[in-house]
Formats: C-alpha cells, sequence, structure tokens
C-alpha cells in the first residue's frame, strides 16, 4: 500500500475552515484528500449557481496550493440534510436525483475517481419493497451520469437506525447485486467492520471483486493505532489484492475539537506500520512537542 493510496476524509475539520483542514492534511504527510461535502466546506443548499461556481474554483486553486489531490468524493446525503433519493413523494425524489447528479457533475470536476453515493432512505416504521425498489431505481440512473463522467459510485453501510437500505454484508451484497451496475462498487468500514467482531478479509471475498475504496479507522472512529485490529485488516486487504485507495475516517464525538492531533497520529501510526513515508523523520521529542501544540500546520 502506498502512500498515494492514502487519503484523509476532511469531516473532522468542520469547525475550522477547509484551507485549514487541506494544510493539516498536507503537514501531516498525506497527499490526497476526500472532501465530505457539507456546510460548511461545500454544500449545495450555500450558493447560488455562480457562487458554487466560484466555490469549486476555490477548493481547486487550495489543493494546487497544498499540494494534494481529491481521488474520492464524499458528499453527505444521509445524515445532516434532506436527501432521499429513494423518497415515496416525488417532489422530494426528484429534488434530491437532481442535487445528487450535480454532485456527480462536481466529482468529475475535482478530478475525482469515486464517489460515495448514500442508498436514500425509509422511515423505521414504514420500511416495503417498493421504498427499496425505489432506493435501485435511483442508483441505477445515478449510475448512468456517473458512467458519463467517469466516476465509480460507492455504496457503504450506515447505521440501520438512519433507515438505510444496506447495513451490513448481506445487504450490501444483495443491493449490488440488484442495481446490477459494473460502476457502482461497495466501500468497506473497517472501523465498522471491526468493531463487529467480522473479518475484512470475509467482506472483501464476499464481495468478489465488488470492492471500490476503504475507509478506515480506530476503534471507535479514533486514530488507527488505538489497538483495533486495523493494521491487521490493512495488510489482509493487500494480501488480497486490493490496490484501491483508502480514507482515514476519523468520527468519534468530539473529534471536529482537535481534528490536526488525530491525523497527525495517524500519519505516525502509518508511517511506522510501513504504509505511509513520511517527508523526512520526525524524532520522539518533536512528535510530543508538536501533539502537545495542539496545531500542526506545516510542521514537518
Amino acid at each position: 500500500m502506498k502512500n498515494a493510496k492514502l487519503c484523509v476524509v476532511t469531516a473532522p475539520y468542520w469547525h475550522y475552515t477547509l484551507e485549514y483542514a487541506m494544510n493539516s492534511i498536507a503537514s501531516s504527510g498525506f497527499s490526497s484528500l476526500e472532501l465530505w461535502a457539507a456546510s460548511p466546506h461545500y454544500c449545495y443548499a450555500d450558493y447560488t449557481q455562480e457562487e458554487r461556481q466560484a466555490r469549486r474554483r476555490e477548493i481547486l486553486a487550495m489543493m494546487e496550493r497544498y499540494g494534494l489531490d481529491m481521488p474520492v468524493f464524499y458528499p453527505e446525503q444521509m445524515n445532516k440534510y434532506p436527501l432521499n433519493i429513494a423518497s415515496a413523494e416525488e417532489e422530494i425524489r426528484q429534488f434530491s436525483l437532481e442535487r445528487v447528479l450535480e454532485y456527480v457533475d462536481d466529482a468529475a470536476l475535482f478530478g475525482a475517481e469515486s464517489m460515495l453515493l448514500g442508498t436514500g432512505w425509509q422511515h423505521l416504521d414504514a420500511p416495503s419493497p417498493e421504498n427499496r425498489e425505489r432506493a435501485v431505481s435511483a442508483i441505477r440512473t445515478v449510475s448512468c451520469r456517473a458512467e458519463e463522467r467517469g466516476i465509480t459510485l460507492l455504496l457503504e453501510p450506515a447505521a440501520p437506525v438512519l433507515g438505510s437500505f444496506v447495513w451490513d454484508l448481506d445487504s450490501l451484497v444483495r443491493m449490488l447485486h440488484d442495481v446490477g451496475c459494473a460502476n457502482v462498487k461497495a466501500c468497506l468500514n473497517l472501523a465498522f467492520i471491526l468493531e463487529r467482531g467480522e473479518s475484512a478479509a470475509d467482506w472483501y471475498s464476499a464481495l468478489n471483486g465488488r470492492v471500490g475504496h476503504v475507509h478506515f479507522a480506530g476503534q471507535g472512529g479514533r486514530d488507527p493505532g488505538s489497538g483495533s485490529g486495523v493494521s491487521g485488516a490493512l495488510r489482509a486487504l493487500d494480501a488480497l489484492g486490493y490496490t484501491g485507495h483508502l480514507s482515514l475516517n476519523i468520527t468519534f464525538r468530539d473529534c471536529c475539537l482537535t481534528p490536526d492531533r488525530e491525523v497527525f497520529r495517524s500519519g505516525r501510526w502509518l508511517s511506522r506500520q510501513g504504509f505511509l513515508q513520511l517527508p523526512r523523520p520526525v524524532s520522539r521529542e518533536q512528535c510530543s512537542k508538536e501533539l502537545s501544540a495542539g496545531d500542526f500546520r506545516r510542521t514537518l
């Protein structure tokens, strides 16, 4: 697993500017980011069309300034915004599809190879086969636009409380089968898999080559050195022939208060494991000093 394959999801930086996030990510030794497209960094609801175009240019300029690329684009669709491509209400479903199709265009503009796609959701007290059928149909619609743009769509299991149509390995395999589009693949979430006591290798094998991306973090969504078997899982995927991108996805509660700390620690851990080549060696004393400072921008 080479340095160029590792990315950092920007979600923990949502209390900071996007420029701060990019500076911090680059300073921690990473060369790629996965933009979590949500307010205040980048969200469809925040701009007029002209403002959105200007914001795209700003993001591209920042990426160039900090030497970063964006292999994966991650627009928020399930947790925070009223988007539901599987809605029974035609107006909501159409509005959601239009926004998601715009995000596919964004992914291509940012140079991404793939984009996370939410399956849509259903009310927990009113599940039905018809809801899932609308989800399958909508994913196929988005797949057509994505194919035109050269984008792979990624489906990742979400917590059942969100009403997602994909919440474990079996539901993920079924959804990929029913959608039946070559450019729709799985995103493995190693923290989710390991916390369930399951094997990343088993998930990878069951998906039979349909893994397009991997999110990883340590126990409870912390840095991967927090003792949850992440190293073994990453090495297992490597041994099985996975050659795609992997994104550090820090998600624990309050991670947004000191995202630098977790990203910095993760970079050090990845370096010690041989997964990440840092620009130059840093002494234990310097690491301790930087961790105590709480602001690691351009410390390398």
